[in-house]
């Protein structure tokens, strides 16, 4: 389960973490790593997924807060004159 930084820090109504009441129904939370779509400098409309840096410490802290895994949705788009393409990467948290 994916989901966003914002739901990762969420509380439910009884106070408790909402990632360790999925994780006590065996469902293990992930978040999206990258930072999101900007435009490329200098580019004729290009943009790309921006996040690798600072990628560690922020897999560290989610990790700590409960994700169990990571995704990425790689974009990069050549605007009206190319083509458009997509990757999407997922990586548990082992190691961090």
């Amino acid at each position: 389960m994916n989901r966003s930084e914002e739901t990762l820090y969420q509380k439910a109504q009884s106070g408790q973490q909402f990632v360790d009441l999925l994780l006590a129904q065996g469902i293990y939370p992930g978040i999206k790593v990258d930072t999101g779509l900007q435009p490329l400098p200098g580019g004729r409309g290009e943009t790309a997924t921006q996040g690798l840096d600072g990628l560690l410490e922020r897999a560290k802290a989610y990790k700590k807060q409960g994700a169990r895994c990571g995704c990425s949705d790689n974009w990069c788009s050549h605007g009206r004159q190319g083509p458009a393409g997509v990757s999407r990467s997922s990586r548990g948290m082992q190691g961090l």
